[in-house]
């Protein structure tokens, strides 16, 4: 199963320079699956864990690796 890094980023990590925050590395068969099985595992996380916006104490959840990769893309 894969590993996911997850963080949280507090704009849009795409259009902005957003403040990133480590989480944890977890398992799962998808980056949702991952941030679910965190959540059951971690109660402080899951008190602020909105799984249909995959928001999490207003911040929004992205991988980290995605998050890298995209950041290192040439510009246009």
């Amino acid at each position: 199963m894969p590993i996911y890094k997850i963080g949280l980023v507090s704009r849009d990590f795409l259009h902005g320079d957003g403040v990133v925050e480590f989480v944890a590395e977890v398992e799962g068969l998808t980056f949702y699956d991952a941030c679910q099985r965190h959540a059951n595992a971690k109660a402080d996380f899951r008190e602020g864990f909105d799984p249909s916006s995959m928001i999490c104490r207003g911040q929004r959840l992205v991988s980290l690796d995605h998050y890298a990769r995209e950041k290192l893309k040439a510009p246009l």
